[in-house]
């Protein structure tokens, strides 16, 4: 009896596995972390999953953070120097000077006009000196920058860092496996026929990331008649309704203060509407009290509200997680406000949406 094995790598996720992979008797996987969506995925009920690991990223797990973030701050604050809040490492490439020059404008133009307080380590390839690149460096020290080692490479400190920038480097594989955020430096070439993203252009991690996704926006409420359902579908139509005008309600209040509302990411957690303001990503739950008890619309939230960011929390994703209930009124008993407070749950309800 042949047996039929299948490998998962790269983007690993539901929609981009092939079909024999996931109805596969034996399902070979890169490393530990794969093991728990692989087992959820799989189709055949007899699968077993087996850990493969490849040792060079296997190693990133003993690398020690601590040491490597204060090397970054040291070159960048020797001293006694106050050293930046935040620090972005550049793994660089051995482009020719005139693309190093782009790339480096590009990155420290960047990172000056990012919210918080960056600094720039800028790490040489192997076949590059530190003498090449230091004249990438501004005289004004605005943001702080360094050139590090070339002993050490970007290898040697990525971990200690709060971003890596790159251009094809395999230091942004070793970077995501470790958590770092990835700024990719978009390079022109004859090959791509069509452009979504200008030549040499990087995006810097924001709070929110990965979590929250495109605008939201109302949506129109349809009717139904009740005739014999069980169900009351009145109620059901009501509460629906009193669920998106506080959405819209909410949606032009945060406008008013030039914040844009938003769903939920593809692969974040199912929250009904999230935004940040600075390193706060609020997650909010939103909840009618018409057609339904009101004390048990208000414990449902709370417990959804809480699950979505303990989720989070646990993918260490970026930004301050700020669990929001919002309600259409505000709720008869005034016991709620001060159990949410307790509960670390920012508790507002429309038209004023006190907090947000």
């Amino acid at each position: 009896m042949s047996k039929i094995t299948g490998k998962l790598h790269g983007a690993w996720t539901e929609e981009s596995v092939a079909w024999p992979a996931l109805h596969s008797r034996d399902i070979v996987v890169m490393g530990e972390r794969d093991l728990p969506l692989a087992t959820a995925w799989v189709r055949n009920p007899a699968a077993e999953v087996h850990v493969l690991g490849q040792p060079r990223f296997d190693a990133l797990a003993g690398l020690g953070r601590e040491a490597q973030r204060r090397y970054l701050e040291k070159l960048l604050a020797p001293g006694n120097r106050r050293a930046p809040a935040r620090i972005a490492v550049w793994s660089c490439q051995p482009f020719r000077p005139d693309r190093l020059k782009a790339q480096a404008v590009l990155l420290l133009d960047g990172l000056r006009a990012a919210d918080g307080d960056w600094g720039l380590v800028i790490a040489p390839h192997p076949a590059q000196s530190a003498d090449t690149l230091s004249p990438l460096l501004r005289r004004d020290g605005r943001p702080l920058a360094a050139v590090a080692d070339p002993r050490v490479g970007a290898r040697g400190c990525l971990a200690g860092a709060d971003a890596l920038a790159s251009a094809y480097s395999t230091c942004g594989i070793e970077a995501a496996l470790l958590g770092v955020p990835v700024l990719e430096i978009v390079l022109d070439h004859p090959n791509v026929s069509q452009r979504t993203v200008p030549p040499d252009t990087c995006v810097l991690p924001q709070a929110g990331d990965g979590i929250l996704g495109g605008p939201l926006q109302r949506h129109r409420i349809g009717r139904h008649e009740p005739g014999a359902l069980a169900l009351d579908l009145a109620h059901l139509d009501k509460g629906t309704e009193a669920h998106e005008s506080t959405i819209a309600a909410l949606i032009e209040h945060l406008a008013r203060q030039h914040i844009e509302l938003r769903g939920h990411a593809r692969n974040a957690p199912r929250f009904d509407a999230g935004w940040s303001r600075g390193d706060d990503v609020f997650i909010a739950e939103v909840k009618s009290l018409a057609g339904a008890r009101e004390d048990q619309q208000i414990r449902l939230g709370i417990g959804q509200v809480l699950d979505y960011a303990h989720q989070l929390q646990l993918a260490r994703t970026r930004g301050r997680m700020r669990p929001v209930l919002v309600l259409e009124k505000q709720p008869t008993d005034s016991r709620w406000t001060s159990l949410a407070e307790a509960s670390g749950i920012l508790l507002t309800w429309a038209p004023d949406f006190a907090g947000c």
